[in-house]
């Protein structure tokens, strides 16, 4: 079993352990990283000095919305809309479920062009929507142009690019939830909204892993790539770069 399971060990320590530990030493160094055998040891500056950066406490909040509040609203709307296709047996759900799961068979770099069109300052599809609605001063703005739109645009982006998998999920298991359970329930009386928390919220949660759910939106962050240009001190939305 350990010759087995040795390759895999060593891999993992060179090329994921050592890099973390050898990051963290070096941060109390000062070094230009070309030249080996300058580094000057300078204990803790350089944490004081990232500290004290309003950039370092801007990209921990935006990294804060992009990992847990994105991810969580995404799950929610998924949710929902899963319950709506299933519980309410609309007509046309085959094509909503092929519409809303779209994006996830798209590569990322065709995601990040077609969003960039879309939010395209003077030739985007939202701006020439506001433009014809005659919202003038939605239409002027450029979404992935300023410090203040930027961020919430990457996340309307990570959101449809990952609703449709976790909608076909949720839209599998509420499928495979025995329709007896809705059954007995509306006999003793239970409506729509004491089945979903009471039936449909147990049954379906137990079946998705938090390592499912961290696995799918690390890929999704990779479509970030569809921010514009950056700024001096970094780019717009303020996340960290690797």
């Amino acid at each position: 079993m350990a010759i087995c399971t040795a390759p895999a060990l060593l891999l993992f320590l060179v090329f994921f352990l050592y890099p973390i530990l050898r990051a963290f030493t070096m941060a109390f160094y000062r070094w230009s990283g070309m030249a080996k055998g300058t580094e000057v040891f300078i204990g803790f500056d350089n944490f004081r000095t990232m500290f004290h950066d309003d950039v370092f406490w801007r990209s921990l909040q935006n990294s804060f919305v992009i990992m847990l509040v994105v991810p969580a609203a995404t799950v929610v709307l998924a949710l929902f809309l899963a319950v709506l296709l299933t519980r309410f047996k609309l007509k046309e759900r085959m094509f909503y479920r092929t519409v809303i799961f779209f994006p996830n068979v798209l590569s990322v770099v065709v995601t990040s062009i077609l969003w960039s069109f879309i939010y395209h300052p003077t030739m985007g599809i939202l701006k020439s929507l506001f433009d014809w609605l005659g919202w003038t001063r939605l239409a002027d703005i450029v979404w992935l142009g300023t410090a203040e739109t930027a961020l919430y645009s990457v996340a309307v982006t990570i959101v449809w690019a990952g609703l449709g998998f976790y909608l076909i999920l949720f839209i599998a298991g509420i499928e495979s939830i025995p329709q007896q359970y809705y059954e007995a329930s509306a006999i003793d009386g239970a409506g729509q909204v004491r089945q979903f928390f009471s039936l449909t919220l147990p049954l379906l949660w137990g079946g998705r892993s938090h390592r499912d759910r961290a696995a799918h939106f690390r890929r999704i962050l990779r479509k970030l790539r569809i921010r514009a240009n950056h700024d001096e001190r970094g780019d717009r939305t303020g996340l960290p770069r690797r």
